[in-house]
């Protein structure tokens, strides 16, 4: 989703503490944009994206060497969530994307993603500025499945 800046915020906790195992499920998602409101509450995943900075080459007598590059180029960001019975959460991203495809003027909205601790403290608030939804996936259908 995003290929943006990412403003993060951590939150220290007592150095004499044990550290405990991360827990991956302890998490929520805001999204800047209001119609986006109908999705928070049905999110089932998100992933932080990955950063990447790619070495540079250099060259001195006659030798390669390589140093840190100067640029970071960052992943996408993946949401899942539940459909509700309406699918207005699936409706929200599809007319965010056909709003971003039938005008000259791109509509994004900030994420803000924070983790907490097994605690339920917050120990990280990391925000997306500048996001937008580039792909939205398929809705698969069975006459198979029966209603819980």
């Amino acid at each position: 989703m995003p290929k943006s800046k990412r403003l993060i915020n951590y939150n220290m906790s007592d150095p004499c503490e044990v550290p405990q195992p991360f827990r991956n499920n302890r998490f929520s998602i805001v999204f800047g944009k209001p119609e986006m409101k109908v999705i928070e509450p049905m999110i089932t995943a998100v992933n932080i994206p990955a950063l990447a900075m790619p070495e540079a080459v250099t060259v001195s007598r006659n030798r390669e060497g390589w140093v840190p590059g100067d640029k970071i180029s960052y992943g996408q960001m993946t949401v899942s969530f539940i459909l509700d019975e309406n699918l207005a959460n699936y409706k929200a991203v599809y007319a965010w994307m056909l709003q971003n495809r039938n005008t000259q003027t791109v509509f994004m909205g900030d994420v803000t993603v924070t983790i907490y601790s097994g605690k339920n403290n917050p120990l990280m608030t990391i925000r997306f500025p500048g996001t937008f939804p580039v792909s939205l996936s398929d809705i698969p259908l069975s006459a198979q499945e029966t209603d819980p």
